[in-house]
């Protein structure tokens, strides 16, 4: 700490504090490094989508033809889950891409918890989600797409034919889905997509992407066991055959982080804005580089993890960065509350990916 062990009202706050943070970081780092879940559909490219027929929240009934002649993205899960939540707002995050600006998509969530439709979209409303909500209580499209993970993602071009289907909140995601919507859209080839996923049919053309996915992917895992030095060094081969694939630069920042480099970490971070200026995860990475300098950069931090929260306002994180800086200020009883919100959201989400 900088400064406060001084302040007159310290005392009273010290083992709450210390007892709050340290359980903040512990669930962070659990959370951070958590394997995604993984699944197979038999759902395929090419094929058309099966139909299905449900209300909004305002009980206005929607069929997939009802979609006809938009590209849209279907994401299958509830709003108390975390990572269907996360999915969500990156996809949301998608529109501000420049190579799918000027392409609209249709974003729609597909729930299945039989709450009532106010009290859904009393959820929507806090989580600030911008995705049109469908109910399926009766659970009539999560079984005609086979669904058996939260999230899973259906892309689907103007046709109603499946360009992707990705189950689960995988360490590919961001990467897989933005070039599944750029496909929908006919702004990327099919076949780039489907040599990003099926590398071993790939042709000599493609090799660089194919090389970078799977070093990222060998980079993840090595992560994963402890490999920290080995893992950096595959997440920078893998950028060096493609300099802007975004689970690369995300996880070489990440690396960075846990092994306290702040220098190193900015620049893989700052170069993730660059391509996605509302990239969550990589502002998270910035703000907290901020915070541990201090100073001046406390209020660029602070903003930053505002704007951050008008978009995803349940982030633990954010709260947990926002108690840092309160800490540094000397503001006592904005920390305590930052770091109490902070771990009040790390065990809800604990406890809902455990159920």
């Amino acid at each position: 700490m900088i400064g406060i062990v001084n302040h007159p009202h310290f005392s009273r706050w010290r083992l709450g504090f210390r007892v709050i943070q340290c359980s903040c970081i512990v669930l962070l780092m659990v959370l951070w490094i958590a394997t995604p879940a993984k699944a197979l559909t038999v759902l395929k490219r090419g094929q058309a989508a099966p139909s299905f027929e449900l209300e909004d929240l305002s009980g206005k009934h929607h069929t997939l033809q009802s979609f006809e002649g938009q590209c849209v993205v279907l994401t299958f899960g509830e709003l108390y889950h975390s990572k269907t939540l996360k999915a969500i707002r990156w996809i949301e995050d998608f529109a501000h891409n420049p190579r799918l600006k000027n392409h609209p998509i249709t974003r729609i969530l597909i729930v299945a918890e039989n709450r009532s439709s106010s009290a859904l979209e009393t959820i929507a409303s806090q989580e600030k989600i911008k995705t049109m909500v469908l109910r399926d209580p009766k659970r009539q499209a999560f079984g005609a797409y086979q669904v058996t993970v939260m999230p899973s993602v259906v892309v689907l071009d103007s046709t109603g034919h499946i360009v992707h289907v990705e189950a689960g909140l995988t360490a590919r995601f961001e990467d897989v889905i933005l070039d599944a919507m750029l496909v929908a859209v006919g702004t990327l080839k099919e076949k780039h997509l489907d040599n990003t996923l099926h590398t071993q049919n790939a042709g000599p053309e493609h090799g660089p992407r194919i090389r970078a996915d799977r070093l990222t992917k060998l980079a993840y895992q090595l992560g994963q066991r402890g490999m920290t030095s080995l893992a950096a060094q595959k997440y920078r081969e893998a950028l060096k055959e493609h300099p802007q694939q975004l689970s690369a630069l995300l996880g070489l920042g990440h690396l960075f982080l846990f092994q306290h480099r702040l220098a190193d970490a900015e620049t893989p971070f700052r170069a993730v804005l660059k391509i996605e200026p509302q990239s969550i995860q990589a502002n998270l990475g910035l703000a907290y580089i901020q915070t541990q300098r201090g100073g001046e950069e406390l209020t660029d931090a602070e903003s930053r993890l505002r704007q951050v929260l008008t978009r995803q306002p349940t982030l633990a994180r954010a709260y947990y960065l926002l108690g840092l800086i309160n800490e540094q200020r000397q503001e006592i009883e904005k920390a305590s509350a930052n770091y109490k919100k902070a771990a009040s959201l790390l065990l809800e989400q604990q406890k809902q990916e455990g159920s």
